[in-house]
């Protein structure tokens, strides 16, 4: 690897960063709750790391981890404080229309969303599991499955990954089909630019993520029970 610049702007250690989709402009935040914008189109040079002033709420972004942003202003449940959510991770669906993030917090769950989340009280899943903090939550890349009709299926897996219990947890996304037909049914999504809808839709009438075995003993221990909540919106809506 070689360094083309550095970015500096930071008041404390980045925690999170994310490319766009055509990896010029980087995201970052730091341990002060700072969000900030970076030019890094290596077809400028002159401009590379330098720090973009203006609103970046409509850009396209490769991946989502950052816990602050446009995207993200609706995960804050209530009682929560921005320290308590460490990291936040999107599923990218490959219709980009059926999109989930998932978020981990300081009380050992796994929080499923709506992606983007920017409405007050928006209804998510809190999944209990882990018997310390979460530190990290990755998606894995979609696989394969037979199904219960023998037939093969599209399944997505999701990890996460504790701290003081040292435990690796293998999540499994269940859908709930009839609910992703009203979606598409109702037609695109309202620009980001528009006034975000007063309501979010109701949740799943199913559980959306169940804990899969990767260990015996984790799956008995943790059986990925979950409950709907309604949650305000807080956070950095910058």
């Amino acid at each position: 690897y070689e360094r083309l610049a550095r970015c500096v702007g930071h008041s404390a250690t980045v925690s999170h960063i994310d490319f766009s989709v055509d990896s010029r402009v980087l995201q970052s935040v730091c341990n002060a709750y700072e969000l900030l914008y970076w030019r890094v189109n290596r077809d400028e040079p002159r401009s590379l790391g330098m720090q973009i002033k203006s609103d970046q709420r409509d850009q396209e972004w490769a991946t989502w981890s950052c816990t602050l942003g446009f995207d993200v202003m609706g995960i804050w449940p209530s009682g929560y404080d921005r320290s308590d959510i460490n990291m936040v991770a999107r599923l990218n669906d490959e219709n980009r229309r059926l999109r989930y993030l998932a978020a981990v917090d300081d009380r050992g769950g796994v929080m499923l969303f709506n992606y983007p989340a920017v409405v007050e009280k928006t209804w998510h899943y809190f999944y209990p599991g882990h018997s310390s903090h979460v530190t990290n939550v990755k998606w894995l890349l979609p696989s394969t499955e037979k199904g219960s009709n023998g037939e093969e299926e599209k399944v997505q897996y999701l990890l996460t990954a504790g701290g003081h219990d040292r435990a690796l947890f293998q999540w499994k996304l269940i859908r709930d089909v009839e609910l992703e037909k009203k979606r598409a049914e109702a037609g695109p999504k309202r620009s980001k630019t528009a006034e975000p809808p007063q309501k979010a839709l109701p949740p799943p009438s199913k559980p959306a993520l169940n804990i899969s075995n990767i260990d015996n003993d984790i799956a008995d221990a943790a059986p990925g029970t979950s409950s709907p909540v309604e949650s305000p919106a807080g956070g950095d809506k910058k």
